[in-house]
């Protein structure tokens, strides 16, 4: 998401499986509502506000095994 051309939700579902793209997206939707992250072309980007916030948004999707 840090980069201009975003994060593509088709690579993270062919990369990491549907699971973890439903994950991601639950995980962003309060950014996504707060107007720190938004979806474009079905790819996420951080908008100039939610890149104040990156390393918090980003921490959000690591998921971890339990």
């Amino acid at each position: 998401m840090r980069t201009i051309w975003g994060t593509s939700l088709d690579v993270i579902s062919s990369s990491y499986g549907n699971n973890y793209q439903t994950y991601c997206l639950k995980e962003v939707e309060k950014y996504i509502l707060s107007e720190d992250v938004k979806i474009e072309a079905n790819k996420l980007f951080l908008t100039n506000k939610g890149k104040l916030i990156a390393d918090k948004i980003a921490s959000d999707l690591f998921k971890t095994e339990n």
